[in-house]
């Protein structure tokens, strides 16, 4: 997926900036913006820089470096002009990603992820998940789904793709490498997802969902997303799912 896809955009885009802000009641009009985000994209499409504007005054910046062949190698993350952390990307002689890491202001190294490739050249990949002790729940964005996910007791990701390179699976580990959640792509034949199906041990994945069931939560041009959520009531440990289905009107468009 290219950097302006991720983004929603399409064509030849110099920078994208979007605005958050509350609406008032009383007054009946929007207050001013909290904070916004920027990003600035390369003549080649692929992401430069973003920044995120937070309403404290302070800067979130990120800064992408390339080699000359246009492979990501190095993103940078700093607090307004204070280099926090750098991510590091490694590739192989086919110039396909095989580990990431990520570097902080004094030094030390960290294993992000790790990529390897079966004899088809379908790629698996495994993201090392390091949640802080007494942070309450976490989700992990799955990128396939454009949604998150829940699942306390991970310490890894694996992100398994099909043929075309698009991801298929992505299952949660814990410390003991037993999967305690799951994530299956379906997607039809022009690789369009049509249907994200996720289970978890013994919580919801998305608990307030449970209240929105009946009805849709999301609408966006040509694309519609309803959740239908169940629990399993079969002998044996819990297990909660979540169904997330796209019916899609035309070809697919992303942008404003």
């Amino acid at each position: 997926m290219s950097d302006l896809t991720k983004w929603k955009v399409h064509g030849q885009v110099l920078s994208v900036k979007t605005s958050f802000a509350e609406w008032d009641l009383a007054a009946e009009e929007w207050r001013g913006p909290g904070y916004h985000n920027e990003a600035a994209f390369l003549p080649n499409g692929k992401l430069d820089k973003t920044c995120h504007f937070n309403p404290d005054g302070t800067i979130a910046r990120t800064k992408n470096l390339y080699d000359e062949g246009g492979l990501l190698i190095e993103t940078q993350f700093w607090k307004d002009d204070s280099l926090q952390n750098r991510t590091l990307y490694t590739y192989d002689e086919a110039r396909r990603h095989v580990r990431t890491v990520s570097l902080t202001h004094d030094g030390k190294e960290r294993e992000a992820e790790a990529s390897t490739y079966d004899s088809r050249g379908r790629k698996t990949t495994v993201r090392f998940l390091y949640p802080p002790e007494g942070a309450g729940h976490i989700s992990y964005w799955i990128e396939a789904a454009d949604q998150g996910i829940g699942v306390p007791s991970a310490v890894a990701m694996t992100t398994i793709h099909d043929p075309n390179h698009l991801a298929a699976e992505v299952l949660f580990h814990d410390a003991q490498n037993a999967v305690v959640g799951r994530v299956v792509l379906t997607r039809d034949e022009s690789g369009r997802l049509v249907k994200a199906e996720f289970q978890i041990g013994d919580r919801p994945p998305f608990p307030e969902a449970q209240l929105k069931a009946k009805r849709p939560v999301c609408r966006w041009t040509n694309f519609w997303r309803k959740y239908s959520a169940r629990r399993d009531r079969s002998p044996g440990p819990r297990i909660h799912m979540m169904s997330t289905a796209c019916l899609w009107n035309g070809p697919p468009r992303w942008g404003c």
